[in-house]
């Protein structure tokens, strides 16, 4: 049985993607983690594809100012669904991930 790094939640949420700098489109993050997500967009996006992404969480402390992910990597890709791993985001992006993650598994229990 696989294990997992990070815990993951079940979650939907509108996400803007970026690649090489350049707008390419929207989607919805369905599966969240404190290091990654997996998102359904119509943005042509394969695996080993770097982007940039801004995720708009939801019951966020801050939702007018979206979350930043500077690199992620897309780890794997299937028709309009792509998971992704997060590389760099800014350290106070990486804080409201991490308490965000916090608060789901704590309603989670």
């Amino acid at each position: 049985m696989e294990q997992r790094k990070f815990s993951r939640f079940i979650i939907a949420f509108p996400i803007s993607i970026k690649k090489d700098g350049v707008p390419i489109g929207e989607g919805s993050v369905y599966d969240l983690s404190s290091g990654g997500c997996a998102t359904e967009s119509l943005s042509p996006i394969q695996k080993g594809d770097y982007l940039s992404l801004q995720l708009y969480l939801p019951i966020d402390h801050a939702p007018t100012i979206p979350l930043t992910v500077e690199v992620a990597v897309t780890r794997w890709a299937i028709q309009q669904k792509f998971g992704v791993e997060f590389i760099r985001m800014p350290p106070e992006h990486q804080e409201r991930l991490r308490s965000f993650t916090l608060a789901l598994q704590d309603a989670s229990h």
